[in-house]
Formats: structure tokens, sequence, C-alpha cells
């Protein structure tokens, strides 16, 4: 009984007595420690009882420094009935003497004089069959149960084999259920050829950069299924995939099997739909590069020969730039110390910003000459040609700069390979998969907007280029008929004072 009564009331006490411990290190925290009126506040438009939860969660008693707990007046009244329990059966036979308060000293008398029995009551075995009392246990000890029980057992022991075989029999079933499925999936792959159908293997869709990637597959380690599936030559898009509501995260691999791969990068956001229809937020984490398409193949040496021109002239602009602020920061130096030793400057011209910028203009017009120059042989060389010689040498600078590109790619596409994919995440595929460029289509294709919907695509902010454009267009013309006319294209047209050919005549004669 002592027991029982100190476990009732001894987390309230430890309570009280650790808010006496911080009343006694900092004054300040002993208002705050016993409740302000706010909470007493709440308190006032309820029905309250004395053994209320809401009563009980205050502390026992007020906290002080130093003060002991008292165990009958000024107590907490959810809490005055355990405390009384607690002084009569524990506290008065375990210490003796008055019951009316409590030090933290006695407690912890009381506590350690308590120690060995709850030690000794914790070690007592049998506690699972204690409830069922002693006659119980003594009636269960005396009958036959024992010998019941190893005879069932060494009944179902001797049907092992039968078990052991309905457990093969029902694999079986469902093996010669599934069998077709298994088939159509992973030796024939009809259902991946198959439009109408969905492959056991592939986890949902991914939209992304207004594009439909069907080909997604569930990964469990992106790093390990990356060096393996990289043997496949399949452009491939690693995605941590979250569900925030359900706090759910997961990993998918997707191939990108047409279009164009640059405006995938790591960090990119999009949106995934799985196998029920659940939907996910999709965010780049890796990117395994191959080819995607011989659209791609074709422009990207294009692309990187302009980026190159770009930077160059980026780089030349900003070292003429870096210069001349140099140059300028040390001639204001200059200025600032020849002020400080008191003798005044004589005004000259500037001309560091002068010859920089010059110097800027120059490197410009010269790159500009280079061009021009380049275009001018271009077109001297072409205008001595006939028309389709001329066709000819433009189709193969195309040749030239795109046709390793594309040839390269061509033969990377070839041998797509889907089977490192599905090895990677596990399936044990032994033939190979091959990708062609119209599946290629299937899988990766532009989202279609949904049914009845409109695109529109006009911007009440944007900039006119309207008078840019005709200027671009009349440039275009003029430079075509320029070109017309050094190739002798026009001349059926045109009077003989204008012909080409007359003039560089005209010209040789003086």
């Amino acid at each position: 009984a002592a027991c029982a009564a100190v476990q009732a009331v001894r987390a309230k006490i430890d309570d009280y007595f650790t808010r006496c411990r911080l009343a006694a290190f900092d004054p300040r925290a002993a208002a705050p420690l016993n409740r302000g009126e706010g909470d007493y506040g709440a308190l006032a438009p309820l029905d309250l009882q004395a053994e209320s939860g809401a009563v009980a969660a205050f502390p026992l008693a007020r906290a002080e420094a130093g003060r002991p707990l008292p165990l009958r007046e000024g107590v907490n009244p959810a809490w005055a009935g355990a405390l009384a329990r607690f002084a009569e059966t524990a506290l008065a036979p375990l210490l003796g003497g008055g019951t009316a308060e409590l030090t933290e000293a006695n407690w912890r008398q009381v506590l350690d004089r308590l120690a060995p029995y709850e030690a000794w009551m914790a070690a007592k075995p049998g506690t699972a069959v204690e409830g069922l009392g002693a006659a119980r246990l003594r009636e269960i000890l005396a009958g036959d149960g024992r010998e019941q029980i190893a005879a069932l057992l060494e009944r179902d022991l001797s049907f092992a084999t039968e078990a052991g075989a309905l457990a093969d029999l029902d694999r079986l079933i469902r093996f010669h259920h599934h069998l077709n499925r298994l088939l159509n999936n992973f030796v024939n792959f009809n259902d991946f050829y198959d439009p109408e159908r969905t492959e056991i293997f592939r986890a949902g869709r991914l939209y992304m950069d207004g594009r439909l990637f069907d080909l997604c597959v569930n990964v469990r380690d992106v790093a390990s299924h990356a060096t393996l599936a990289a043997a496949g030559k399949i452009f491939l898009v690693y995605c941590d995939i979250t569900r925030p509501a359900a706090k759910e995260k997961q990993s998918i691999g997707v191939a990108v099997t047409a279009g164009f791969a640059g405006s995938l990068w790591v960090g990119r956001n999009g949106l995934f739909y799985d196998r029920d229809g659940r939907d996910w937020d999709a965010v780049i984490v890796r990117i395994v590069e191959s080819p995607v398409s011989l659209k791609e193949a074709f422009w990207s040496p294009w692309i990187k020969i302009s980026t190159m021109i770009g930077d160059q002239i980026r780089k030349l602009l900003t070292s003429r730039q870096d210069a001349m602020l140099s140059a300028t920061a040390k001639q204001i130096d200059a200025t600032s110390a020849t002020v400080e030793a008191g003798a005044v400057p004589a005004v000259k011209p500037p001309r560091m910003e002068g010859a920089a910028l010059a110097s800027s203009v120059a490197a410009i017009g010269i790159a500009v000459g280079l061009v021009g120059s380049a275009v001018g042989g271009l077109v001297s060389a072409v205008s001595g040609m006939p028309p389709w010689r001329a066709l000819l040498g433009v189709l193969a600078i195309f040749l030239a700069v795109s046709g390793p590109s594309v040839v390269l790619a061509w033969f990377k596409l070839r041998a797509r390979d889907l089977g490192p994919l599905l090895n990677a995440c596990g399936w044990a595929v032994n033939s190979r998969i091959r990708i062609t460029f119209r599946l290629g289509h299937a899988f990766t294709r532009a989202a279609c907007p949904p049914p009845g919907s409109e695109l529109e695509l006009g911007d009440a902010y944007a900039e006119s280029h309207r008078g840019r454009h005709w200027m671009l267009i009349l440039l275009g013309v003029a430079l075509v008929l320029y070109l017309y006319w050094r190739l002798d294209w026009l001349n059926r047209w045109l009077p003989a004072a204008w012909e080409h050919q007359a003039r560089a005549a005209a010209a040789s004669v003086k």
C-alpha cells in the first residue's frame, strides 16, 4: 500500500521540488512557475470539479525557494486525497512524526526506503500469469494440458511435408495465373510495345518542361542505379518525388527518348503521377547524359560555336573594361597623392580614358572587320560558282560541322537498350530491348492541354519589336538581293549597266 501511494504522487512531488529549486536558482522564475492570472482566468468559465484534468495540471502547491510541500493545507484540490493517503500509508509508517508537510530531504528518504522493494517487485517472475490467481494456476499445473499441447505440436510436425507442398502449390497457382502477364512484360515485352497497355515496371508519368515522360521506373539507390543503367546509352533523369501531406519520399529514373535535353537541369521541378493516380512533387537530382535525338545532335555544334563566340566577345569587353577601370583608379590615386603633397596638378586631357575607349572600339572594329572579310571572301568564292555548286558548298559546310555529331548520335541512338535500365532496378532481363526512333517519340512527347482549353499567349506588357522586325526583314531582303546580284542571278531583269559583270568589266577598263 505504501509503494502504491508513493507511485500515485511521485511525478507531481518531483515536479514541485524541481520548481522550488528553479525558484532558488533565479527568483525571477518563481512567478511564471506558479502559473499566471491568465491560466486561472481560463478556468473561470468552466464547470470545475476537484478531480478535473484542468485543475490536476496545476502544481501541487505554491513553489518557493526552500519551501517544504504542505500535505493538508494550501494544496491543489485535485491531489488533496492522494497526498492524504500518501501521508497516512507511507510517510507516517516509514519516517514517523508529523505529516503536515514534507521536505525534499524526507522525500528522498522515503524513496530510498522503498527502492529495494520496488527492485524486488520488478524482478518478480510470472507477472504474465499473475492475473489468473493461485487456484487457477494450481488447477492448470495439476491437469494434463502440457501433454495435450505437446501431442498437438507433434501432430502438426507430422504434416510438415504436406504443409510445404501446399506452399509450393500456392506459388504454382499464382505463377500459372499470372504467367501470361509475366511473359508479356519480361520475355517478349508485348506490353512494352503495346501503346494500350502499361508495363509492370513502369512507375507512372512525369510532367516537366511542357513534356510528358512515360518511361519512369522506381529507384532505390540513385548512385548505383546510374552506374549500371549508363550502359543502356539512354539519357536518364533521376528525380526525388515527395508527398508533403503524407510525408512520403521516393526516387524515380526517367528516360528522355526524344526532343531536346538542354532545358533539363539539376534542381528543375515537375509533377509526377504514379500508377494509382496520386500526384507527387518531383525535382531533378542527377542526370546521365547521352544523345536524345538527331535534331539536337545537328544543332549542338552550332550552339557550341555561338556560345564560344559570345564568351570570347564577353571576355574581350570585360578585359578592356577592367583595364580602363584600373587605369582610371591609378590616375585618381596619383592625383590624390599630389594634392595631399600640396602641389597643384596641371590640367591634362584624360588620355587614359580616351585611349582605353579607343582600344575597345578598335577591338570591336577589328572583330567586325574580320567577320566582314570572312563573309566577303565567302561571297567572292561563291560568286564565281554555278548556283548548284554554291548550294553544294553550303551543304558541305553544314555537313562538315554537324555531320560527325549526327553520325555519332545516330550510332548511339540505334544502340539504346532498356535492358541495363531494368537490370539496375533488380529485374533479371537477358534480352536486348531496343528503343527505336518511333518508340522514343511515343515515350517522350509534348504534353497535350486538357480538352476544350485554349491557350492565350498575348502579353499586355511585352515590348514592341515591330520596328526591329521590319528592319531585320529589310536587311535580310537586301542581303539576299546582293548575293543574287553577285551571283549574276538578276541579270535577266536588270539593265546592262547595272549587271554585275558589266560593272566588273568597266572597273577593269579603268
